[in-house]
């Protein structure tokens, strides 16, 4: 009776097991690979700011002249953390700018609510700026 109650247990434990691993394995599959940051949120906009075509080119002319800074800035192993920041700061002052001298002005408003919620969610996240991981300032854009 015994080696029958055991083998019941060793066979539901390992149907659960590949159940377990079959779940994940579809999670993982239909996930999408996570993008950076600036890709992502240049992504985001055309969607969200209901931009047209031209718009759309700009974006990615604006992407196109700015990422290579980011990168440049985020490989410096030279520079202070707070220089580095304040650098990357000042870049995506000037892709605020640029992005929002293309807009219309409902453009605009809904820009100006697009990067409330993205500060708001990353203070959620505790990365807001003054509260990142190593009391760093992120940049919600």
């Amino acid at each position: 009776m015994r080696k029958i109650v055991f083998a019941v247990v060793v066979l539901c434990m390992a149907m659960f097991s590949v159940n377990a691993q079959d779940v994940t394995e579809k999670k993982l599959e239909n996930q999408k690979p996570p993008k950076a940051g600036m890709e992502n949120m240049l992504d985001e906009l055309k969607t969200e700011l209901q931009l047209n075509d031209e718009q759309s080119a700009q974006l990615e002319l604006i992407k196109a002249k700015y990422k290579p800074m980011i990168d440049d800035v985020r490989k410096d192993t030279d520079s202070s953390r707070e220089t580095k920041m304040k650098k990357s700061r000042e870049i995506f002052d000037r892709v605020d700018k640029e992005i929002e001298d293309m807009l219309n002005a409902e453009q605009k408003e809904l820009w100006k609510a697009y990067k409330e919620k993205r500060q708001q969610n990353r203070q959620k996240e505790g990365r807001g700026r003054g509260q990142g991981r190593r009391g760093g300032g992120g940049r919600g854009m």
